[in-house]
């Protein structure tokens, strides 16, 4: 599977400015992007505009105007069938040295997530980690709150951290780290699953190969086939993964997805999988840095 050139993805982009909200319109539309069109399960080159709906309507039970068309301008229309669900679940393994990929979770919230990676606050440049707001707020936690590894358990004590920031829009919150946290964080922004050195954080490119470290997946590899305004859509890279094989499951929210180019840059903070496609989502890694005030 290629990715697209600067040209192809200008001028989707500038296509979808568009018709966006024209496409927003038609019945059962949750989202619109630009990406890859599938074809019988299958990733395929095509460039198109993707149009997301939680369920596919026969052409028989709508009217001709409440057809989505097959292309706009030339350029194919790929609708796009989506349930997904957020990825947090049980504790999982402690570890001695706080690195990406490890659960982690509330002490005061049941279930737990992954680990994105540790950053730096750009005012205070003090290290902090990065995981999902419905992994460590939800509607119930609090600032303050002590974040604690591996995730929760009534006998849990291992705090590693305070949660000081979150926004729900992109699933995203942050925590300072321990006095004694600190002084066993990964400097070299490891994560586990010999993933290393973090280089910066990059926008996204549809077709470029990425990985990701989860708490019950551990790493898994993909390809980014969709963006849109503040998601990305993972498929599964068919030169590293098996055929239906799935990259992402319970306990992996919050996981980093990291470009599997040799580059190492830090792409997208995955939030949930499909429950009908080999299909992972996460949050563009460049919005959620910006609100969380994060650098690498």
């Amino acid at each position: 599977m290629k990715r697209l050139s600067l040209k192809e993805t200008k001028l989707l982009t500038e296509t979808l400015k568009r018709v966006n909200s024209k496409l927003k319109d038609y019945i059962g539309v949750t989202n619109v992007g630009i990406g890859l069109a599938t074809k019988n399960g299958e990733l395929t080159d095509i460039p198109s505009i993707i149009v997301v709906v939680k369920q596919k309507i026969a052409k028989k039970d709508l009217d001709k105007n409440e057809m989505i068309p097959q292309e706009i301008d030339g350029i194919r229309i790929d609708i796009v069938e989506s349930n997904p669900v957020e990825q947090f679940a049980d504790p999982y393994q402690k570890f001695d040295e706080l690195i990406g990929g490890i659960s982690i979770s509330n002490f005061r919230l049941s279930g737990g997530g992954t680990l994105g990676g540790i950053f730096y606050d750009k005012d205070t440049n003090e290290p902090v980690g990065i995981t999902n707001h419905h992994v460590v707020k939800r509607l119930s936690g609090r600032t303050g709150d002590a974040i604690v590894q591996p995730a929760w358990s009534e006998r849990n004590t291992n705090t590693i951290g305070t949660l000081i920031a979150y926004d729900k829009q992109l699933d995203c919150a942050k925590f300072s780290l321990s006095s004694r946290t600190v002084a066993s964080y990964s400097k070299q922004n490891e994560i586990v699953g010999d993933i290393r050195g973090i280089l910066e954080i990059t926008p996204e490119v549809i077709g470029l190969a990425v990985q990701k470290s989860g708490a019950r997946t551990k790493v898994t590899f993909g390809r980014i086939s969709a963006i849109f305004e503040t998601d990305i859509y993972v498929v599964p890279n068919p030169q590293k993964t098996p055929p239906k094989t799935e990259i992402s499951q319970q306990g992996d929210s919050g996981a980093l997805w990291i470009s599997d180019d040799g580059q190492m840059n830090a792409v997208a903070l995955h939030w949930g999988g499909d429950l009908n496609v080999y299909r992972a989502y996460a949050k563009r890694f460049d919005l959620v840095a910006k609100k969380l005030n994060a650098k690498i």
